[in-house]
């Protein structure tokens, strides 16, 4: 019987049920996230990481074009600000979204033909 109304058990419970919760967890995710989209291969994670990189180079590009280094005398423009602004808003997106991916890969949450030819 536990001492406290807080204490559920010995940790090894603790650790079972924890470990039961993260295989259920994993069971929902890959059933949801394989709804959503039939195949996850090195190209798709790949072809993301690209996305990124161009997103990146957009953002560098523009903000470099339209901030003039160097030239704090002359501040951009309203516009020039936005088109910034959206321009980072889309590389930092892209940023989450690929993160999203590497993660739920790692945490087994998807099912990947070159990672079960390893196994």
């Amino acid at each position: 019987m536990p001492d406290r109304p807080d204490d559920l058990g010995p940790p090894l419970l603790h650790t079972d049920f924890v470990q039961g919760l993260d295989e259920d967890i994993r069971q929902i995710n890959r059933e949801t996230i394989s709804r959503h989209i039939p195949e996850i291969n090195r190209d798709t994670v790949l072809a993301l990481a690209r996305t990124v990189a161009e997103l990146r180079a957009r953002y560098l590009g523009v903000a470099l074009l339209h901030l003039r280094p160097g030239d704090s005398r002359h501040p951009p423009e309203d516009s020039r600000v936005r088109e910034i602004a959206e321009r980072r808003r889309q590389y930092e997106e892209s940023v989450h979204a690929f993160n999203a991916l590497t993660r739920a890969i790692a945490r087994g949450y998807v099912e990947m033909p070159e990672l079960a030819e390893r196994q």
